[in-house]
C-alpha cells in the first residue's frame, strides 16, 4: 500500500516537516513496510515559506531585521524567486502566535509593525510581485501597525497623528497614503489565506478566534466600534465595501489592509500551496491519506483536512494534536481519527509532541497491519 503522509504544521508546537516525520518514524519503529512518501503542507500559516523553499528550486533567502508583534527586535526573512521576481512574505514569522509569550497575550497591545517591516525590506529587491501568506498570527489592528511601517499616516477629528494601535481604530477620521502608493508602485500583490474570514458577524475573527487569542468583552467590544469605525473610512476612500468581501478578517484584520490599500488579490493559501508543490499528483498516485493538525474542530471544514477531502475519494486518516468536537463528522472520507491528547492535556501534548506523533506513527501501522 501506498502513503502518503501530508499533515499541516501543529500550531505552536510542530511545523509540518516535523509532524511527517515523527509519523514516518512510528511506521519505521513498527515495521510497518508501506511505501511512504512524506509531504508536508500548510495553509498559509506557519513555515508556509519552507514548503515554496522546498519546490521552487531558484528561491533566493533574504535575511533582514525585524519586530515580534510585541515590539521585540529579531531577525525574519523572505524569499525570492529569481527568475519571476516574485517574492514571498510569511506574516507568521513575525506576527505569529508562537512569538508572544502566553502570559502576555494581550491582543489589543500587539503590533503588525513587523510585517510593514519585512514588506519594505522586500520592496528594495524591486519585485514584480509580492506574494504574503497570513495565518497564525496574534495581531488584531486590521493592518495599523504595518502601515505605518509603510509610511501611512492616521489622523483624528482634530487632525493630530495617531500612534498606530488597535485602540485608535475608532479614533480614526483622515488618513494619508502618499508615500505608501510611491512605494507599491507597478508592483502586485496577492495574500493568500484563509478568504472565509470576515470583518463582522458570525464569520468574522472575532467570533471565530476569540479564545484562540484570549480577547475579553471589552476588547470585543472596541474591536467591534473601531472596525466599524475604520471600515467606514475604507469603503468611501476605495469605493468598496470591506464588510461583504472574503478574507478582510483573516489574521486580525490584515486581509483588509492589503485588499484595500494593497488592491491584493486574496487566494486560499492551501490551495495556492498545493498548486506549487502538486498535490494532485500525490494524491493520484497514493492509495491512502494521512492527515492531521494540532486541532480539530468547527474550522477544520475550511483548513487543510477539509480540503484533502475534497480534492480526492481516496480514505483519509486523520491524526490530531486534539479533538475539540467530539460530535465531529462532517469531513467525508475520513476512516479514523488519532488523537494525541484529550482538550484538558494540551500542555503535555506540546511538551511531548515529538514522543507522542511517534506513538501515534506505530498505532496508525497496527491499525493498519
Amino acid at each position: 500500500m501506498r502513503l502518503l503522509i501530508t499533515p499541516n504544521p501543529f500550531k505552536e508546537c510542530l511545523d509540518s516537516s516535523a509532524v511527517a516525520k515523527y509519523l514516518a518514524i512510528g511506521f519505521r519503529q513498527a515495521k510497518n513496510y508501506h511505501k511512504i512518501t512524506l509531504l508536508p503542507l500548510s495553509d498559509g500559516g506557519m513555515g508556509s515559506c519552507l514548503r515554496i523553499a522546498s519546490c521552487l528550486k531558484d528561491c533566493r533567502k533574504f535575511k533582514c531585521k525585524g519586530f515580534s508583534p510585541l515590539g521585540k527586535r529579531m531577525e525574519t526573512f523572505f524569499l525570492e524567486q529569481q527568475k519571476t521576481k516574485k517574492i514571498f512574505i510569511e506574516s507568521a514569522s513575525v506576527c505569529g502566535i508562537h512569538l508572544v509569550p502566553k502570559n502576555k497575550r494581550k491582543p489589543l497591545a500587539t503590533s503588525s509593525a513587523g510585517l510593514g517591516r519585512l514588506i519594505l525590506a522586500a520592496l528594495k529587491r524591486r519585485p514584480k510581485e509580492i506574494v504574503i501568506f497570513l495565518g497564525d498570527n496574534y495581531v488584531c489592528d486590521c493592518g495599523l501597525g504595518m502601515l505605518d511601517a509603510l509610511s501611512v499616516k492616521f489622523f483624528n477629528a482634530q487632525g493630530d497623528r495617531l500612534a498606530a494601535e488597535s485602540k485608535n481604530l475608532k479614533n480614526i477620521r483622515t488618513l494619508d497614503a502618499t508615500k505608501l502608493s510611491k512605494l507599491i508602485k507597478n508592483v502586485k500583490f496577492t495574500v493568500a489565506g484563509n478568504n472565509t474570514t470576515y470583518l463582522t458577524g458570525q464569520k468574522s475573527f472575532i467570533c471565530k478566534y476569540c479564545r484562540d487569542k484570549n480577547l475579553l468583552s471589552d476588547d470585543i467590544k472596541i474591536l467591534r466600534i473601531g472596525i466599524n469605525n475604520f471600515v467606514k473610512i475604507l469603503n468611501k476612500l476605495f469605493a468598496k465595501n470591506f464588510l461583504k468581501i472574503g478574507g478582510c478578517g483573516s489574521s486580525g484584520g490584515l486581509g483588509l489592509a492589503c485588499l484595500s490599500f494593497f488592491d491584493a488579490k486574496f487566494v486560499n493559501g492551501f490551495e495556492y500551496i498545493a498548486k506549487l508543490i502538486n498535490l494532485k499528483k500525490y494524491l493520484t498516485r497514493a492509495d491512502l491519506i494521512i492527515t492531521g493538525e494540532g486541532a480539530l474542530d468547527k474550522n477544520s471544514c475550511n483548513k487543510v483536512v477539509g480540503f484533502l477531502a475534497r480534492k480526492t475519494n481516496k480514505d483519509i486518516i486523520l491524526i490530531v494534536g486534539c479533538r475539540k468536537n467530539q460530535r465531529f463528522n462532517k469531513i467525508k472520507n475520513v476512516k479514523k481519527i488519532f488523537t494525541l491528547v484529550e482538550p484538558d492535556k494540551i500542555s503535555y501534548g506540546i511538551k511531548n509532541a515529538k514522543k507522542l506523533l511517534i506513538q501515534a506513527g506505530g498505532r496508525i501501522a497496527e491499525y493498519l497491519a
